[in-house]
C-alpha cells in the first residue's frame, strides 16, 4: 500500500489532501489492485471518499476480486460511502469474481438493512446469483437479517424462492434453521409453501434446526407443522 491508501484506511482526510496536492496518483493500485478509494469505502470515511471522487478517484475501478469501491462500502454497511458511491453512478449491480453484487455483501452485513433499502431504491437486483446460485435473500438468511429478509422478499419473493435448475438445493429457509436465526426463520416460513423442502442431503430445515440444537427454531418449524 501507498501513502493515500493508508491515509485514506485512517480517516485521515487532511493527510489524503496534502498527498494529493503533492501530485500522488489517486488512481493508485496496490498489489490487489486496490485503489485509495477502495481503502476509503471499506474505512467508511466520506470526506475522504468524496475529496478522491473530486480528483478524478475512478469510483468503478475493479481490485483483483473483481470489487468495485461499492461492494466494500456495501459489505462494511458505511451507509454514507454507499449513498455517495451510488449517486456517483457507481454500478450498483456490478459482479464480483464470485458473481456477488454489492447488495449480496449488504445483505450478509447490513443488520439494519439501510444499505440494503438504497441499494434496492436505486436499481438493486435481488435476483442476482452468485457462482453458487444464491441470492441476496441467502446471505441476509445465514446471517440472520430479518430487516433485510423482508425488504428483499418484497421485491420478488416469487424469484427469489424459485427453486430453478440454477439454484442450490441448500434454501433460504435451511440457512436460517442451520444458523438458528428465529426471527429471520419466522419471516420465511410466510413466503415458503413447502417446510419439507429438502437440501441435496435430503436434511429439511427442521433437521438442520435440531442438529444444531437450536430449540427455538425446532419449535418454530413444529409449530407452523413441519413434518418430523
Amino acid at each position: 500500500m501507498q501513502p493515500l491508501h493508508l491515509a485514506c484506511l485512517g480517516g485521515f482526510t487532511e493527510c489524503c489532501k496534502k498527498l494529493l496536492f503533492y501530485g500522488v496518483d489517486v488512481n493508485a493500485k496496490d498489489n490487489n489492485d486496490r485503489t485509495p478509494l477502495h481503502c476509503a469505502a471499506c474505512s467508511g470515511n466520506v470526506n475522504c471518499l468524496e475529496l478522491l471522487m473530486s480528483q478524478a478517484g475512478d469510483f468503478n475501478c475493479i481490485d483483483k476480486l473483481g470489487r468495485n469501491p461499492l461492494h466494500y462500502a456495501a459489505g462494511h454497511t458505511n451507509f454514507r460511502c454507499v449513498m455517495s458511491l451510488v449517486t456517483a453512478g457507481s454500478n450498483v449491480n456490478k459482479p464480483d469474481t464470485k458473481a456477488c453484487t454489492p447488495l449480496h455483501y449488504a445483505a450478509a452485513s447490513d443488520l439494519d438493512a439501510k444499505c440494503v433499502e438504497h441499494l434496492l431504491r436505486n436499481r438493486g437486483n435481488a435476483s442476482k446469483r452468485d457462482k453458487q446460485g444464491y441470492s441476496a435473500v441467502h446471505y441476509a438468511s445465514a446471517n440472520g437479517h430479518k430487516l433485510a429478509i423482508e425488504m428483499l422478499l418484497d421485491v420478488s419473493a416469487n424469484d427469489l424462492l424459485n427453486r430453478s435448475s440454477g439454484s442450490p438445493c441448500v434454501t433460504p429457509l435451511h440457512l436460517a434453521a442451520f444458523h438458528g436465526h428465529k426471527p429471520a426463520l419466522e419471516v420465511l416460513i410466510k413466503s415458503f409453501n413447502d417446510l419439507e423442502v429438502r437440501d441435496d442431503r435430503g436434511r429439511t430445515p427442521l433437521d438442520l434446526a435440531s442438529f444444531q440444537g437450536h430449540v427455538e427454531c425446532v419449535e418454530c418449524l413444529l409449530n407452523h407443522n413441519a413434518m418430523f
